[in-house]
């Protein structure tokens, strides 16, 4: 049971970080707090499952009770509009291609090359929603979805072009 309580508390402390990288206006007791939540949504869920008969493993902890307890947090930071989520383009670029990964089914070095193709696309993107944040919105918030819809604009108009590309320069270059 230790072992469990301990994956609960590292997990907790993981969830904090996760907030604190995305809302950069938590102060570090907000974060604190933010742990205490997550520890005992983490607790509540296992206690259901322990009430249906089964004894939580270390995947419901991770997963299960993890996401449960961020997905309560996170509603409850959107509620309050205290606090704004704010994403650096790093952290965009990233959530942008993780949306291209899951919209598509290409190998590595296709969706390197891209995703450098795309870069304007998406620091476009990023500027638009910074205005936005920066006229009070809660626009990151939303980024997932925006950065989804765009892949999925990418994908289809813009990926077939980029596959007769990079074709051309495996061909004429080699391996990119």
């Amino acid at each position: 049971m230790a072992l469990m309580d301990d994956l609960i508390y590292e997990n907790a402390v993981d969830i904090g970080a996760f907030f604190k990288r995305d809302y950069p206006t938590l102060s570090d007791m907000d974060v604190r707090e933010i742990e205490r939540e997550a520890v005992r949504r983490m607790f509540a869920y296992l206690e259901g499952i322990r009430e249906n008969g089964r004894e939580p493993s270390e995947l419901d902890v991770l997963y299960g009770a993890g996401e449960e307890a961020m997905m309560h947090i996170e509603n409850e930071l959107y509620e309050l509009t205290i606090h704004r989520r704010f994403y650096s383009l790093d952290r965009f670029i990233e959530i942008y291609i993780e949306e291209l990964i899951a919209l598509t089914n290409e190998d590595d070095n296709f969706l390197a090359y891209v995703v450098r193709q795309e870069v304007s696309h998406i620091e476009r993107l990023y500027t638009q929603t910074l205005e936005s944040y920066e006229a009070g919105e809660d626009a990151f918030y939303f980024a997932s979805l925006v950065c989804a819809r765009e892949a999925a604009v990418c994908i289809a108009n813009r990926l077939d072009g980029y596959r007769s590309d990079f074709n051309e320069a495996r061909a004429t270059y080699g391996l990119l």
